[in-house]
């Protein structure tokens, strides 16, 4: 599997990450709640993830610093624990829904909200901000990089006006802990919210909020903590106040081995790798016809996420195509984001996004760059009868290709359209002719094209069949009228002509 998913979760997760979980189930009880060896390793296990926490973000010290099960839970509770009726917040157009659906909850319950316009790139318009700016402001909410556009926030220039206007900086770092530096003290953040099982590499389930001395918070939830167990309210202290029942020992288990595992590897060359994998597959894509590409790429300033529009296929066929065909994984469906579009018009971005989130241990093995004969083929079919992107209503392609030239095949699938067409592509590959794709179309418009036709030096032939299962690749030089399980070929190979 060539897993492209790491913007929801990264996959697979260091070794060392399951062992120590797995070591957990057989070591570990219950943080706090008794004086037993079980029990004590339980909370050397969770101080030693919050000592190693506070280290990453600089925070002052490991009490600032309470566990919650995912980042969603950390924004609610800043949100809905900060802000009363009357005050007034600003964040961007631009924010998860982890952070939109409870600033639209505290809107119905009398907090007013001020959303940042952000350019056709997803670029956030920071010169609104002193436009925003109110006498009952009271924070600046925003992601530090977005997971559909991959652009980061400058968090210092947001950080210069709260500072400047005495107000709550609240972060949502969702994709960048781990990721990219992040100083609690230098940035001037004083709510930092994360999750554990993206770019540190932890289990599910696994999260965390940082809260700078002097911010008063209410929690959001109340219970046991193991201590002031006579009082009728939640303590006060931190991480008691914001943590509410038995913890996720197992995972928090996990989550110290995997801040371990980046201490020892290097943020920055993990960032490095990553980065230098979502460069390649962006050059490999971004001039097919077609195909757009959402974010800020003039900057190398940005996260390891690629997300992209294909004409107007739909995002769920093309994750199942890639999926089903190649065992590639990524993201693809409601994804959803505001941008400020021609004329300063604030348009919605939804539907048919389709996402590549790029980590070190999602390197795809076995990729080369074998653009080139793609390019060819793709601008020869640009001077054929074409239907048009999206002229295939269902579709899919099996075949061993890399991920990039796929979208090729994409293109070419649009160009001829045919009530239910099997089209296999033959090329050269380390000086062996070898069927490079099987395209399949499926579509309700009447075949274009009956007999054999070529794109940049290949040779086509409509078949009638639609195969019921993937058949592999022929081995050695086919012939025409060379069976498969799909039928007969009748393709008359030739070497192209591009390189």
């Amino acid at each position: 599997m060539i897993y492209l998913d790491n913007a929801a979760t990264t996959f697979p997760k260091p070794p060392e990450v399951e062992h120590a979980v797995m070591a957990a189930f057989h070591t570990i009880g219950n943080a706090g709640r008794g004086a037993h060896a079980a029990t004590l390793d339980a909370s050397r296990i969770i101080y030693g993830t919050r000592e190693r926490l506070a280290e990453l973000f600089h925070a002052e010290d490991a009490s600032r610093i309470a566990f919650t099960a995912n980042v969603t839970e950390s924004l609610n509770i800043a949100i809905q624990g900060l802000f009363e009726p009357g005050d007034h917040v600003i964040t961007s157009v631009c924010e998860h829904n982890s952070v939109l659906r409870p600033l639209y909850l505290m809107e119905q319950r009398g907090v007013k909200v001020t959303y940042l316009p952000a350019d056709s790139k997803g670029r956030i318009a920071y010169d609104e901000l002193e436009n925003a700016y109110e006498p009952e402001t009271k924070a600046v909410v925003i992601m530090h990089a977005s997971n559909l556009t991959g652009n980061v926030t400058d968090l210092e220039q947001i950080a210069a006006f709260t500072q400047k206007h005495h107000l709550l900086f609240v972060v949502d770092a969702a994709q960048t802990a781990g990721v990219l530096p992040t100083d609690g003290q230098k940035q001037n953040i004083d709510v930092l919210c994360f999750t554990g099982h993206k770019g540190l590499f932890g289990p599910q389930g696994t999260g965390g909020i940082y809260v700078r001395k002097g911010v008063e918070i209410r929690p959001l939830f109340a219970g046991g903590t193991g201590v002031q167990s006579y009082s009728r309210t939640q303590p006060k202290e931190m991480p008691a106040l914001l943590e509410a029942g038995t913890l996720n020992g197992h995972g928090i288990a996990g989550l110290y081995a995997a801040l371990g595992y980046l201490q020892k590897t290097g943020i920055d060359k993990i960032y490095g790798r990553e980065m230098a994998l979502a460069e390649r597959f962006y050059n490999g894509v971004k001039d097919i016809s077609g195909v757009k590409i959402y974010g800020d790429f003039t900057t190398k300033n940005r996260v390891a996420v690629v997300t992209l529009n294909i004409g107007d296929i739909d995002s769920g066929s093309v994750s199942d195509w890639l999926w089903e065909d190649y065992e590639i994984a990524v993201r693809a469906g409601a994804q959803r984001g505001l941008v400020r579009g021609e004329g300063g018009v604030v348009q919605i971005v939804d539907g048919d996004l389709v996402e590549f989130g790029f980590r070190r241990h999602g390197e795809p093995d076995g990729v080369h760059e074998r653009f080139g004969i793609f390019r060819a083929a793709h601008e020869r079919a640009g001077r054929l009868p074409r239907g048009g992107i999206g002229g295939a209503e269902d579709a899919a392609i099996a075949g061993q290709v890399d991920f990039v030239a796929f979208f090729h095949c994409v293109f070419l699938l649009s160009l001829r359209t045919g009530s239910v067409s099997v089209y296999t592509l033959y090329g050269c590959e380390r000086g062996e002719l070898q069927p490079r794709r099987k395209i399949f179309c499926k579509t309700s418009r009447p075949a274009k094209q009956d007999g054999p036709f070529r794109i940049s030096g290949f040779q086509f032939m409509r078949q009638p069949h639609w195969p019921q299962k993937t058949v592999p690749g022929f081995t050695g030089a086919p012939h025409c009228g060379q069976t498969t399980a799909a039928g007969s070929s009748g393709v008359l190979p030739v070497f192209p002509s591009a390189p």
